[in-house]
């Protein structure tokens, strides 16, 4: 049974409004699921979306910052839980141990290593939980096209390619990943 859902998302909003009117509808969707959230603490971007749609819904929000990375008018004020850590390490360790599954957004590299790691964990059999990857506005479709070839160049095992639960509607991906569950 999935609590609480780890998203990794930035702090910017990108190119097109596309990509916050997806942050806020899967920030409402996990509130009203009755699932809570945990990112990455800040106010701004798709960070600022998700969890102040997840907010107003009444939602459980625990942002999780690294000590003294980000200035304070960075953090969002408005959360149920913030938790401070010594480290960029020890906070994606934390977040990781709080959650039930994962959500990509689209982001830049920070969250690009952040995906990278926990789909790295699952692939040693670190954990089982649910990846899901949402692709709006097809942003990731060329980093799933490099995993293919990864497969196909035999680089990357295609059980664990099968594994990633990859959509471009937020209601479908966290379905799929409820689904992927139980």
């Amino acid at each position: 049974m999935i609590k609480n859902i780890c998203v990794f998302c930035g702090a910017g909003s990108g190119s097109s409004k596309d990509y916050s009117d997806a942050a806020r509808k899967l920030g409402a969707l996990i509130a009203r699921k009755g699932i809570g959230l945990i990112y990455g603490g800040g106010k701004k971007g798709m960070m600022g979306a998700i969890s102040n749609a997840a907010i107003d819904q009444g939602g459980t929000v625990t942002g999780i910052i690294p000590k003294g990375v980000f200035s304070d008018n960075l953090i969002n004020k408005n959360l149920t839980e913030l938790k401070v850590t010594d480290s960029m390490h020890s906070r994606k360790a934390l977040m990781s141990g709080l959650a039930d599954a994962f959500i990509i957004m689209p982001g830049g590299i920070g969250t690009l290593e952040e995906f990278s790691e926990v789909f790295t964990w699952a692939q040693l059999g670190l954990h089982a939980k649910p990846i899901g990857l949402l692709n709006t506005n097809r942003y990731y479709d060329k980093l799933i096209g490099f995993f293919e070839t990864s497969v196909t160049e035999g680089f990357f095992d295609s059980v664990h390619l099968s594994k990633l639960i990859i959509s471009d509607n937020p209601a479908r991906l966290l379905k799929k990943i409820l689904d992927a569950s139980k």
